[in-house]
């Protein structure tokens, strides 16, 4: 039976740093393939779909509308960097699929409405179906995925290193629980923390490039870096968990944060994209067009 050519994919291998930042996406030049390139965007985008209300409703009123999260790269984006790039290929990064969570504030810190795990493919998507907790009405919401790639290092080297002292002091500087703000994510809170022992000298960061490189690409490695820090540092928590969500990074875990990575090895390229929305308790518009069960489920207000 002709079933036709068989298209070989080459497997997705990016060079770090990335080519070029524009705009609100980076461009990576594919290790294997010169003509191919690979657009990531940095910012998570939010699409909205419509329920259908009933034939009453008051004019004006806005209806209420489900949460379809992007944490890939988007269309739009990619178009444009087809336009750059003329005669060469762009793909998004394909990223692994990763955690995502959804929270809203309550009074004693964080209630998750959702959670799970975002759809590998060239749009990673997480569509917010969580239950409404008791007592908020409407209230603003946050989702963020962790998402995970590797790339090549290109051109340079990395050495990072961190006393033991050191990490315990990112523990106690790390705004956590309690003390966390409600839409930080675990990354976010640890990073920030990462950030300030690194400008009081007490991490080191030494990146050697065999040739002259833009500020960027050291401001890219930093993130790397940073990001695989964080990683370790969490151990089995998701890096995309909201902040006040975690009391404690570690108890009497041992973490190493020695990092080696010379031009040549596979490293990861680990990112957190979070993204705010507007929850509502879908049980306010009367009809709804899916089954709700017993439970008011969140659904959204398309934002402005």
């Amino acid at each position: 039976m002709n079933q036709g050519p068989i298209e070989i994919v080459a497997p997705q291998v990016v060079a770090l740093p990335c080519e070029v930042q524009l705009g609100d996406h980076r461009v990576y030049r594919n290790v294997l393939d010169d003509a191919q390139l690979s657009v990531d965007v940095l910012e998570a985008r939010i699409s909205t779909h419509a329920f259908r209300l009933a034939q009453d409703r008051r004019p004006g009123r806005r209806a209420a509308r489900p949460v379809s999260v992007s944490f890939g790269a988007g269309d739009k984006a990619l178009r444009s960097a087809r336009r750059r790039f003329a005669g060469q290929r762009a793909t998004p990064i394909r990223w692994n699929s990763g955690p995502f969570f959804a929270w809203v504030r309550k009074a004693a810190g964080v209630t998750l409405v959702d959670r799970g795990e975002t759809r590998r493919g060239r749009m990673h998507e997480a569509h917010i179906e969580g239950v409404q907790p008791p007592g908020v009405e409407l209230a603003r919401a946050v989702a963020a995925a962790e998402l995970v790639h590797y790339g090549r290092l290109d051109g340079l080297s990395v050495r990072a290193e961190a006393s033991t002292g050191a990490i315990a002091e990112v523990c106690e500087v790390a705004r956590l629980g309690r003390r966390a703000a409600w839409t930080a994510t675990l990354a976010e809170a640890v990073v920030v923390a990462l950030g300030d022992l690194l400008r009081r000298d007490r991490l080191q960061i030494t990146v050697v490039a065999g040739s002259p490189l833009p500020l960027r690409a050291f401001d890219e490695v930093r993130e790397l870096v940073m990001m695989e820090w964080a990683h370790r540092l969490a151990g089995a928590h998701p890096l995309s968990l909201p902040a006040a969500h975690v009391a404690q990074l570690f108890g009497e875990r041992v973490v190493d944060l020695t990092i080696n990575w010379r031009s040549g090895d596979r490293v990861p390229l680990r990112v957190v994209r979070p993204v705010s929305y507007e929850s509502i308790p879908a049980n306010i518009v009367q009809t709804l067009r899916w089954g709700l069960g017993g439970r008011p489920r969140v659904a959204a207000l398309a934002q402005a």
